[in-house]
């Protein structure tokens, strides 16, 4: 195929996907036009450059400063096109307080002048849509994002408010109203704030694992002598405290909230998506004031800097998985307890700590990634104790009974 024909026929795929996108068509049904110039941000991840676009200086301001600057751009891949393009809206005045269609959800196609979808998924947060190259989930409160699967893929997003969602988790609380549902509205007040960098960010973190067609864990990841380990469990259950505590000998940070999965036949890797650590409740200026956030599970994160010596390194870095640890916070107690789990409970788990809303029609591709991981990287519940000074070395005794 010559280049112009092969040229051609992308031109055609791009406008068959643009006609499924339900961004473009909620942006057409709203005439929602933001003023000013388009900004952009440019980061590196996995040795390919992500573009990310928005007519918001705010959003693009928190991706320079959540994203790019542990992900810096390099000189080898200025020019060349993306990897993978993000491409964010932030309506000033959503018409309808959140992204909903004219009609509402069963109005979607015949409104929006969407073609009817492959599949439609309903699940508690999102609706989930699938067209031929083109798969979609929407949130109507507060979000909706589409992913072309084209070369490079073109990742789409409206952000809205308000939100209804008050878990502080990723993707969870992408936007807040700045005043409560019953308070009155005064003509022309602008009731939504802009979405927090923090969520953004993670927004564009995941975007880019899903583009990259990897999976996003709800980790933190650490290496010890080129060793990976996950470790896993809710928001508070120590995943940050535990793997900055290892940072006290010998251990290397990669990830402390962000990993990322990727599984092909006969090998299974594992990485993170680096960030500044956020810790529970407020972050200690020394690593040896780590033991009081186990008592802060119910405060907000904080971000916690590291000493230049300690923080992750700059370039995508690939781990063979070693071991997963399952994490709870033990009170009242010293020492830790570390027990074996079965490869069907560690499946389990695992699955509950894919963080990506996309996935409902990878459902196939994410049970084999898990399987594989479950299959090569023994589990254990890690139960965790006041004492931290004692966790590398009960991380390395279970790495050399693991060999």
């Amino acid at each position: 195929m010559s280049a112009a024909v092969e040229a051609d026929c992308d031109l055609q795929r791009s406008r068959e996907a643009y006609a499924c996108d339900p961004v473009c068509a909620w942006l057409r049904a709203h005439r929602v036009r933001p003023r000013g110039p388009w900004r952009s941000a440019s980061f590196v991840f996995d040795g390919a450059r992500v573009l990310v676009r928005s007519k918001s200086a705010p959003v693009i301001a928190s991706v320079n400063r959540e994203v790019v600057a542990h992900h810096p751009n390099t000189a080898s891949t200025r020019g060349r096109r993306p990897a993978c393009c993000i491409e964010i809206h932030v309506p000033d005045f959503p018409p309808d307080g959140g992204i909903v269609f004219p009609g509402g959800r069963t109005a979607l196609r015949q409104d929006a002048c969407l073609p009817p979808p492959d599949a439609l998924v309903e699940s508690d947060e999102f609706i989930h849509m699938r067209w031929s190259g083109v798969e979609s989930f929407w949130r109507p409160c507060d979000l909706l994002a589409s992913l072309t699967l084209g070369s490079p893929p073109q990742v789409r997003m409206v952000l809205a408010g308000p939100s209804f969602v008050h878990n502080s988790g990723p993707l969870c609380s992408i936007v807040q109203k700045t005043v409560s549902p019953s308070a009155p509205r005064a003509a022309n007040e602008n009731l939504h704030r802009l979405p927090s960098s923090v969520n953004v960010a993670d927004l564009v973190r995941i975007m880019t694992i899903r583009a990259g067609g990897h999976f996003c864990l709800h980790a933190a990841t650490v290496a010890y002598g080129g060793r990976g380990i996950l470790l896993m469990g809710p928001s508070g259950s120590g995943k940050t405290t535990t793997a900055l505590a290892l940072l006290r000998d010998g251990f290397e940070l990669y990830s402390d909230e962000l990993s990322v999965l990727n599984a092909n036949p006969g090998s299974v890797r594992i990485t993170g998506f680096k960030c500044e650590p956020r810790i529970v409740g407020r972050a200690p200026r020394t690593l040896a004031g780590l033991e009081r956030t186990l008592k802060s599970a119910d405060k907000p994160k904080t971000g916690c800097r590291l000493p230049a010596d300690l923080a992750p390194g700059k370039e995508t870095s690939w781990l063979k998985p070693s071991a997963m640890f399952f994490l709870r916070i033990q009170p009242g107690t010293k020492d830790h307890t570390v027990n074996p789990l079965p490869r069907e409970e560690a499946f389990v788990r695992v699955t509950n700590q894919v963080l990506d809303p996309t996935n409902v029609f990878r459902r196939e591709a994410q049970a084999q990634a898990v399987i594989s991981l479950v299959e090569k990287c023994p589990a254990y519940e890690l139960a965790l104790g006041s004492r931290l000074a004692s966790l590398p070395r009960e991380i390395r005794t279970v790495l050399g009974d693991a060999c």
